[in-house]
Parts: structure tokens; C-alpha cells; sequence
């Protein structure tokens, strides 16, 4: 009697499921990859997180920095340039991560990136990050014709110390009841378990350093410390010269730098990878992806803040001073680059 042979059988739902992701990841490899518009920024200064506050701020949002639809948007704000925290605060920072390039840009390059249809999916979204300190400074009073009576605590010496980054990247939580997030107001919960941020006036370094983030209305995504140092230090010296001159001897005097406390961590480059879409491996859609004032999708497109928080370490005494300025650090920059791929095959 011969063998009984096994009835061949299809695929189970795993194996169908691993089979089509392959055959996705197969076709998107072969397709042609375009880029987004995206948004770089240069040379960022930091900014007062409320005036005369020990913590400086920078933030962006991977797309726009507008919450709602409709004639009146909500504009989210992150720190001030002025003593009014109304009329001088100061819009998020925008990647425009989900910005496309449409057929009449102006370079026969970008033209072909324009989207065919009206959806696309995006296929990695990344952006390069780049922190440069300035270099220190100790002032030596002598500039001014008075400064044998202005001898004391020297205003500056702040810039010398080394800064403490918080960077924290969220994305707000989907299915809130009428709770529109503002990360100024929301982003941290206090020791009762309250909502609270940077525009609240008891928040400072403390709370900075201590203060978890508000899960219940953001996930977080990374929340991390480093420090960043100043390159160098540069300090004067008074020297007076004799130098023959036409009539006799001529007197004078120069201030000579010095230059001390050099640094090799004085820059930080930062690679981070974002997810632009709700749902991951899913499409974003566009109305009119060839229209000139579009800056994101329609639908589809995943909210993220990447927050920057900065203070100096170790100048709680120093600040409180009489007649200390720039009580935050101001003196570093931040570059940012962003790059997204996609397909629309």
C-alpha cells in the first residue's frame, strides 16, 4: 500500500502576513524615492522661556505649529523675546516634514518631487541636528574710565559654565474631549500631579531639572539630559607700554586676551528619526497636493514637538546677584536639517 502523502495547505494568517510585508518592502525598494519640501533651520538663538527666567527654549514641530482648522488656527508658542509673555511670545519652529514640492517650484529638480495623485506614503523621515556653543567670555570692568570703582562681581561669568540641555520630543494624545494641548501650559505635571509648563511663572531650573512630563495628554517619545560646554574662554589683561614718539616718550595701555578652559565638547550633533504618519506602513492624503500654499497633508500626518530646555549648571548662587544679566543661556546655536523620502508609485 503506498504512503499516505500529506493535502498540501495554504498559508496561515501569519505567513500571509509576512508575505505581503515582503512584497511591500520589495516594490518600495525598487520605487523611485522623492523628498518633501521640508524646512531647515540655521543658526538658531535661544530664547527666554518668560522674561528674567533661568531657562532658555527652543521648539519645533515636525509639520506646522497651528493646532484646529478653520479661519482661526491655534498658533502654538514657546518662549518670548520681550517682556510682554502676550505680544512677544514667539510661534514654534516648523520642519514642515510633510510639505511637497509641486510642478511649478521654479527647478526642473524639485518639479519631478511633486506628488502624483493624492497620496502618498512616506518611506523615512529623519533630521540632523547640530549644537555649537559660543565661546566664553570673563569681562575685566577696564573698558570704562570708572572701573577702578566698579570692582566686584563680575557680570558674565555665567557664559564659562557648562549648559544643561532637556530635550524632550512628544506627540500629542489622539481622542482628547475638547482638550487642545499647548505645551507652554501642559507639557510638565508639578509634584501634585498637575499640568504646568515653561509660561508659568513659579516654573524655573528646579522645576526644570525635577519635573516629569505630562503623560496624560502627550506620548513621550524621548526625554533626555546632556551637557554642552563652552569652546573656550577668553579674558583680558591691562598692559601698559612705553613707546618713543615724536616729541618724547609716549604712554599707553592695551588689554591683552588670554585665552584658557578650551573644550572639545563644545558641539553636539544629534540624529533623530520620526514617524510622520498615524499609523505606521499608512499613507497621508492631500486635497490639493499641487497647490502653492500647501504645508501639510489633509489627513494622516502624526503630530510631533521636539522641545529644547536649557540652564546653566551650577550657578543658582551666582544668578542671584545683584546686577547679573542673561540669567538664561542665550549663547549657544542650534541648526536643524530635516529629510523626508516617500513614494507615491
Amino acid at each position: 500500500m503506498a504512503p499516505k502523502t500529506k493535502k498540501p495547505t495554504g498559508l496561515n494568517k501569519k505567513e500571509k502576513r509576512e508575505v505581503k510585508a515582503l512584497a511591500k518592502s520589495a516594490v518600495t525598494s525598487m520605487v523611485e524615492k522623492k523628498y518633501m519640501n521640508t524646512q531647515a533651520s540655521f543658526n538658531i538663538s535661544p530664547l527666554e522661556s518668560k522674561t528674567g527666567a533661568r531657562v532658555s527654549v527652543i521648539a519645533f514641530s515636525n509639520t506646522v505649529n497651528t493646532v484646529g482648522s478653520g479661519a482661526t488656527p491655534v498658533v502654538l508658542n514657546y518662549g518670548v523675546d520681550g517682556p510682554d509673555p502676550v505680544a512677544d511670545a514667539v510661534p514654534m519652529r516648523e520642519l514642515k516634514m510633510l510639505r511637497p514640492f509641486t510642478t511649478t517650484s521654479g527647478n526642473d529638480q524639485t518639479n519631478n518631487y511633486a506628488i502624483e495623485g493624492r497620496q502618498c506614503m512616506p518611506v523615512s523621515a529623519s533630521c540632523k541636528w547640530r549644537m555649537s556653543r559660543d565661546i566664553g567670555k570673563i569681562p575685566s570692568g577696564l573698558e570704562a574710565g570708572s572701573w577702578n570703582s566698579q570692582l566686584g562681581i563680575p557680570n558674565g561669568l555665567q557664559m564659562n559654565l557648562p549648559i544643561i540641555c532637556r530635550m524632550i520630543r512628544v506627540t500629542p494624545r489622539l481622542l482628547q474631549t475638547n482638550v487642545t494641548c499647548l505645551p507652554e501650559e501642559d507639557l510638565f505635571v508639578n509634584e501634585f500631579n498637575n499640568a504646568t509648563g515653561i509660561k508659568n511663572s513659579s516654573f524655573d531650573d528646579l522645576e526644570l531639572l525635577t519635573y516629569r512630563v505630562n503623560k496624560r495628554r502627550y506620548e513621550v517619545i524621548e526625554d533626555k539630559f546632556f551637557r554642552i560646554q563652552n569652546g573656550l574662554t577668553i579674558q583680558y589683561q591691562r598692559a601698559v607700554y612705553v613707546a618713543p614718539g615724536a616729541g618724547g616718550d609716549a604712554n599707553g595701555a592695551m588689554l591683552q586676551p588670554f585665552i584658557s578652559n578650551t573644550n572639545a565638547n563644545c558641539e553636539k550633533i544629534i540624529n533623530t528619526s520620526h514617524r510622520v504618519t498615524q499609523t505606521k506602513g499608512k499613507p497621508v492624503f492631500y486635497d490639493i497636493p499641487d497647490g502653492s500654499a500647501l504645508e501639510t497633508a489633509t489627513t494622516g500626518a502624526k503630530r510631533e514637538y521636539v522641545l529644547f530646555h536649557y540652564i546653566y549648571a551650577g550657578a543658582e548662587t551666582y544668578l542671584d546677584n545683584e546686577g547679573v544679566t542673561e540669567k538664561s543661556p542665550l549663547d549657544l546655536k542650534l541648526s536643524a536639517i530635516p529629510m523626508v523620502k516617500f513614494t507615491d508609485a
